[in-house]
């Protein structure tokens, strides 16, 4: 009889993204942010978690969910035009992709625009396009947001600069997040350094792990992609998407402050994040704890005596860290439900 393979089950619960715990927090791991979350995708673990539920302004890290909800409505091939309207919905000293006014853009033009340089005019575009104004286009971001499984989010405007009452989670923005990461046109998006309109001009991502345009000790070949956010309230945030070996991680850092130092000041999401990513990677690994087929504990059938003999269907592993060893793991096996007789072979319990 197959025993089926779910998530790993510990004392404390089933590892998920929700669970109220993670391998690590602030106090294993001090952090100079107000907020931060680190998820494992392929093991379904939550590696680190600081504040992972307090409201946080996401600043431009906002952009992630609108580009989702764009995709949803929109394809890369709509034509948008560029008004006074949507210009008039961001300050003058907001950054910009320099959109023209009158000027038609493709909607895959608008996304890079709007992800790359970060540009809230890009932004305010897309909200007039799809939505009709800021206001109308929030509504689908929220509708988004709550179909990705986020409970402590309220957007306002498709950019994120400063409104109190446009606020999320570091836990929510790792869901966004993580819908970015399954929707490869979008990563394709994310993972490019810089983009070229004309022979004139290029677009350079504001993701210093990827883009060498300002700075090339920051770059990280492990990082797949992300976006930065800004703003005086919210401090410096950063969401990507890295990859070592088996582990693809979730990082969300939020609210990073200066450090004094006028240039390398503005980097500090970028600092607190790679030593969260390196000391993460060097310290946990996935490890099998169960085989496909390996002979596992006998279950009593529910007449309690006879015994049933099962074998596992399919790998069970967990990320724990590197230095714990096959001994020091205590194994028990439960059936989900009574094994009402007769049980045929072959069937999963």
């Amino acid at each position: 009889v197959a025993v089926r393979g779910e998530n790993l089950v510990t004392e404390q619960g089933c590892v998920s993204m929700d669970a109220p715990y993670a391998r690590e927090g602030y106090e294993d791991f001090p952090l100079e942010a107000k907020a931060a979350f680190v998820y494992d995708i392929e093991s379904d673990t939550v590696l680190y978690s600081h504040n992972p539920d307090g409201q946080v302004y996401p600043a431009s890290t906002t952009k992630l969910l609108t580009a989702l909800v764009a995709l949803d409505v929109g394809s890369p091939e709509d034509q948008l035009v560029m008004t006074q309207t949507a210009l008039n919905a961001v300050s003058e000293d907001a950054t910009s992709a320099w959109l023209r006014l009158g000027h038609t853009y493709t909607l895959e033009e608008v996304l890079y625009g709007m992800l790359l340089p970060s540009g809230n005019d890009a932004a305010a575009l897309i909200a007039q396009h799809y939505g009709g104004s800021s206001a109308g286009f929030a509504e689908l971001m929220n509708e988004k947001a709550k179909q990705l499984g986020c409970t402590g989010s309220n957007f306002v405007n498709p950019h994120g600069l400063h409104d109190s009452d446009h606020y999320t989670t570091a836990r929510d923005l790792a869901k966004i997040l993580l819908a970015c990461s399954q929707n490869e046109y979008l990563m394709n998006i994310l993972a490019t350094p810089c983009y070229r309109m004309s022979s004139t001009w290029v677009w350079n991502s504001s993701n210093m792990f990827i883009s060498d345009h300002v700075m090339t000790t920051l770059l990280d070949d492990r990082v797949l992609g992300g976006k930065t956010g800004y703003t005086s309230a919210a401090g410096r945030c950063l969401a990507v998407v890295s990859q070592s070996g088996s582990m693809k991680l979730l990082s969300v850092v939020m609210g990073t402050p200066r450090d004094g130092i006028w240039y390398s000041g503005m980097f500090t999401h970028f600092t607190e994040t790679q030593r969260l990513m390196d000391h993460l990677y060097d310290t946990y690994a996935p490890i099998t704890l169960v085989q496909f087929g390996e002979a596992t504990q006998a279950l009593l059938a529910d007449d309690g005596k006879t015994p049933i003999a099962t074998v596992c269907a399919a790998d069970i592993s967990a990320v724990l860290p590197k230095n714990i060893t096959q001994g020091q793991l205590l194994r028990t096996f439960t059936s989900a439900k009574d094994l009402v007789l007769p049980i045929e072979a072959g069937q999963v319990v």
